[in-house]
């Protein structure tokens, strides 16, 4: 890993640290350089500001970094692998905190996420990550997994959406249930064939006056 990369990664680790332990506001840049062995120029260097650094928490190479995104498509069901990517990036957003996810959540209503995002890397990285995903349900269609009605396309954004819908139930209700969980439950709802569970009411009936 590139030394600058380390670095940024390192730096939004301490940087997560602090928040989640004082809160985002009550966090200095003083202290995240401090913490991170930086001096304050150094993370100018880095990051524009503290908004800079949570959205550089949230573009696709942090929810997933390369090793790990090849460590998925390496699983060859495709439809495990695609409850497994949006587990690990419910896992992130758990991890992270809610203090520094509503965060997040606010400077991406208001379009901060996208405005700011000038590197072609992070966008690049955007699209690769989107093509897993879009990749995934692909094959989950060839293989009968997933709902056949909606292209992977559409599939992708709508579960995005559902995820940052997820997100923003975990983020404003403390006693909300675990993350991870509620995710996984609403994937399941939403990329099931439609009238999946009538088919199988059906066979098992169709079973049943076989026995008679």
């Amino acid at each position: 890993m590139a030394k600058g990369i380390q670095t940024k990664k390192e730096i939004r680790i301490k940087a997560i640290a602090l928040f989640k332990k004082s809160g985002y506001d009550n966090v200095s840049i003083v202290e995240i350089a401090k913490a991170s062995g930086i001096s304050k120029n150094t993370f100018y260097y880095y990051f524009a500001s503290k908004e800079d650094l949570i959205r550089s928490m949230f573009i696709p190479d942090e929810l997933m970094d390369a090793e790990t995104a090849v460590q998925m498509m390496s699983i060859q069901d495709p439809y495990k692998r695609l409850m497994d990517i949006f587990s690990k990036a419910a896992s992130y957003f758990s991890d992270c905190g809610r203090d520094i996810v509503k965060k997040f959540l606010v400077m991406n209503l208001t379009g901060q996420i996208m405005q700011n995002e000038k590197e072609p890397i992070a966008r690049s990285e955007n699209r690769a990550y989107v093509q897993m995903i879009q990749c995934t349900f692909r094959q989950a269609q060839e293989a009968d997994e997933v709902r056949r009605d909606i292209s992977p396309e559409e599939l992708s954004r709508i579960t995005a959406a559902m995820l940052i819908g997820c997100v923003q139930i975990w983020a404003t209700f403390e006693k909300s249930q675990n993350l991870q969980d509620l995710v996984r439950r609403n994937i399941e709802i939403l990329v099931k064939e439609p009238n999946a569970e009538k088919k199988s009411i059906s066979s098992k009936v169709a079973g049943n006056r076989k026995l008679l």
